[in-house]
């Protein structure tokens, strides 16, 4: 077997995978940011706050249920830490919780829904 850049085969597989797998959590980590920073500096909107609920999405990916739980909360905390860090003075606090609360379940309610999926 001929082996190229030093390592045998079994290698260049593993770290082709394993810079898969750190493309993908890079993609994870600056989508989410992303949605982060429009939800912190866009008016605060309905429609803004169920982008997490499209992030979480991508945990699809995945064949364990470990992925979409993690993204899950981080993606609730995102929900929070908007709210905190994005509330103008002119907005109403309620409405935006509100909004923030149905994003929220929007998030967990699929969430679920991937979880019971990868489960059969």
């Amino acid at each position: 077997m001929a082996v190229v850049f030093g390592l045998p085969p079994k290698s260049r597989m593993a770290s082709h995978s394993q810079s898969r797998n750190l493309g993908r959590v890079a993609f994870i980590v600056l989508s989410g940011a992303a949605i982060f920073a429009a939800d912190v500096l866009l008016p605060e909107t309905f429609v803004l706050g169920m982008a997490y609920v499209i992030w979480l999405l991508i945990s699809l990916w995945s064949p364990g249920r470990r992925l979409t739980i993690h993204m899950a909360w981080v993606a609730t905390a995102l929900i929070i830490a908007g709210f905190i860090v994005g509330l103008s003075p002119q907005s109403s606090v309620l409405a935006a919780i509100r909004n923030r609360g149905v994003a929220a379940l929007g998030v967990w309610v699929v969430a679920v829904l991937i979880v019971r999926r990868k489960r059969s």
